[in-house]
């Protein structure tokens, strides 16, 4: 049988290992920390770079010359209503759980250098304006309408499934 010792252990080893670890683990959060800001300044300037890109891109260019800038599709605000003004103003009333209105919003997000440059398309969430809807008469996601400057309903339409039937539509 092996003599017992009753020697208290070295609790300065345990102190100098758990100092180790505790230093390890705050130098790994400054690293992430450090990345998670990096990508963050390098997402926000790819941001911006392809913001000015996008605006770029929608320069409809003839003989090199630019004939026009080409629509837009934006989030619904009662200012831009005065761009029916010079063109035309539709709000597309979108629901996020809705699939017919993910497909339109996605056609119109992949042809969006295709929006007629007198068309602006207003996105309108439509679980969220409820007195907007009730201006309209809206009564079912997927509505589209088109208004003149003051706000006022031209016409509407249910279910459209591309920016073409859009631009058809505004006709």
């Amino acid at each position: 049988m092996a003599p017992h010792n009753n020697q208290p252990k070295n609790n300065s080893s345990i102190i100098a290992i758990a100092s180790i670890v505790v230093g390890i683990v705050l130098i790994a959060g400054v690293v992430v920390l450090a990345v998670n800001n990096n990508s963050a300044s390098t997402i926000s300037s790819t941001n911006s770079s392809s913001s000015s890109q996008k605006s770029e891109d929608k320069m409809v260019k003839k003989d090199g010359e630019v004939v026009s800038n080409v629509g837009s599709y934006t989030n619904y605000s009662a200012d831009l209503l005065k761009k029916a003004e010079d063109g035309n103003v539709v709000i597309f009333f979108k629901a996020s759980w809705c699939t017919t209105c993910q497909a339109l919003d996605k056609d119109i997000k992949a042809n969006s250098d295709q929006i007629p440059s007198n068309l602006t398309i207003l996105d309108a969430d439509y679980d969220k304006e409820t007195s907007l809807k009730k201006k309209y008469g809206v009564t079912t996601q997927h509505t589209l309408v088109k208004v003149d400057k003051d706000g006022n309903q031209i016409k509407k339409v249910t279910g459209l499934s591309s920016l073409a039937k859009i631009t058809d539509f505004v006709k």
